[in-house]
């Protein structure tokens, strides 16, 4: 179910009540054991052969905790997209990407209602949306953050550990008020493949989702292979616009895929002491 909240007049009252710290935190509870994975529809969690992408994983194995206990206690997830606008043409006469993760994620997982909420902002930056999210999240109460971040952050040729630092305090932000993140990486373009900067903010959001152990969907890394791909087989480059088209519908089964499977991970076991 897509959900439209009204926020321009609560935003500012929210911003102005809510302390430095961000809201109280929850309580954390844990799982004795995660849900059993209902039958998936026919092909509902799978990747068309146009975005396979073979000898690379397009994304973490992390589980989502959140997520898991939402569909324990309620069936329903809420999912606040933020981050990046969605995208234009034929995708966003459909409601955007997200409408196609929505979809499929019911599809996936029957009698799960999905609430996709579209807070994307085209151009902002990391800084500016991990302020933003506080007041999201105190609007909506979200189970996962879907964060696409890096690529204007890159463009704008914002020091790398400054991107690091902004993005690994907002996921410990999100992470202490019981929310779960999924990191969407950076566009792919043909002419940024040698931009040193570029390169070095997308493998510095790696690290970061690696040492905060949260989902890094790698975007950049598996839209490289389909375009060398399609490239090979049509003996030209295909048109940018068209290759952003089938980015985003790619994207949206590669989240699918990674929610469904972080979702019904297992948490890792804690070591034993010696």
């Amino acid at each position: 179910m897509r959900v439209a909240i009204p926020i321009a007049a609560c935003a500012l009252v929210l911003v102005a009540l809510l302390p430095a710290a961000g809201l109280p935190a929850r309580a954390q509870t844990g799982l004795a054991t995660p849900p059993v994975l209902p039958a998936p529809g026919p092909g509902a969690a799978g990747i068309s052969h146009e975005c396979q992408t073979p000898g690379i994983r397009i994304s973490g194995e992390f589980p989502l905790p959140n997520v898991t206990k939402a569909l324990q206690s309620r069936k329903i997830i809420r999912i606040l997209a933020i981050g990046g606008s969605r995208t234009g043409g034929k995708a966003s006469l459909d409601g955007g990407y997200q409408a196609l993760i929505e979809a499929a994620l019911e599809r996936t997982i029957p009698g799960v209602d999905v609430q996709m909420i579209d807070r994307g902002v085209s151009g902002e930056l990391a800084e500016q949306a991990s302020e933003r999210i506080k007041t999201e999240v105190a609007l909506v109460r979200p189970d996962l953050v879907l964060w696409q971040v890096g690529t204007h952050d890159a463009l704008m040729h914002v020091p790398v550990d400054q991107i690091k630092s902004t993005v690994g305090t907002a996921i410990d932000w999100l992470k202490a008020h019981e929310v779960d993140v999924v990191l969407v990486g950076l566009h792919y373009l043909r002419r940024l493949a040698r931009e040193q900067h570029y390169q070095s903010v997308r493998l510095a959001l790696r690290t970061v989702a690696e040492e905060k152990h949260v989902l890094w969907i790698k975007r950049y890394d598996a839209m490289q292979l389909i375009d060398q791909a399609r490239r090979t087989a049509a003996g030209s480059a295909p048109n940018e616009f068209t290759q952003t088209e089938h980015g985003y519908e790619c994207l949206s089964e590669y989240i699918v895929r990674a929610l469904v499977s972080g979702a019904f991970l297992r948490p890792p076991r804690p070591r034993p002491n010696g």
